[in-house]
């Protein structure tokens, strides 16, 4: 799609692809031409993603994980494991604020059903009991993933969008493309360059009113 704002603003070329429970863009400055194959086929690898990182994807790499928790280790492609090697340096490096082994706390508030709850202690606890960074274990020579204890649980629900990001922004930067705008659902977002190219000024994004959906509070450049 094409669009500008009433100001006259430079015209925006977006692409869309609908992976991951929400929306992933890209949107390129000016009325571009071969480019546009070039953002589609950025947008392509999203789906490749979630096929091997999604929980709700039956035998994607991170299911078959955590269906074999306590059981051994499984294979899992060299996508996989870099992005758990990622989480588990993330996991390090915040002391464990920042945990994807957190499953069984994200199913006993209801987030993977859509159907926030809250949960009791005893539940709290009896979950905290099966998460641990430190129990998930990795071995890059044998390209495998083990999660060591029964009903241990990996959600990729706080990197995936953030790493299909990545790998979409680093296909338009080997297309040539340096000036972009890439965001999953609009709530993670990665950019490049400029909305006007060679200005130096960045993006320019609106921040939306938290409860007045479609209200502008104001701006910000990236």
């Amino acid at each position: 799609t094409y669009r500008s704002d009433p100001m006259n603003q430079p015209v925006l070329s977006e692409f869309s692809r609908r992976a991951m429970a929400t929306e992933f863009s890209v949107m390129l400055p000016g009325m571009i031409g071969q480019a546009a194959d070039s953002a589609l086929s950025a947008l392509a690898q999203v789906e490749a993603i979630e096929n091997q990182l999604s929980i709700y994807v039956t035998g994607s790499d991170v299911s078959r994980l955590n269906h074999a928790a306590g059981t051994g280790p499984v294979a899992v492609s060299s996508l996989t494991l870099d992005v758990l090697d990622r989480a588990i340096t993330l996991s390090r490096l915040t002391n464990g604020a920042f945990d994807i082994t957190a499953g069984p706390l994200v199913e006993a508030w209801g987030f993977t059903k859509r159907r926030g709850q809250k949960p009791s202690s005893e539940v709290v606890q009896a979950a905290l009991a099966r998460v641990g960074y430190q129990k998930l274990v990795l071995d890059h020579e044998r390209g495998t993933a083990e999660l060591l204890e029964p009903g241990m649980a990996v959600n990729l629900g706080a990197i995936g969008k953030g790493y299909a990001l990545d790998h979409i922004a680093a296909s338009l930067r080997a297309a040539g493309i340096d000036d972009f705008l890439v965001h999953g659902g609009r709530s993670s977002v990665l950019v490049a360059g400029d909305d006007e190219p060679g200005t130096g000024s960045g993006w320019r994004v609106a921040v939306e009113h938290p409860l007045l959906p479609g209200t502008r509070l104001g701006g910000l450049r990236l």
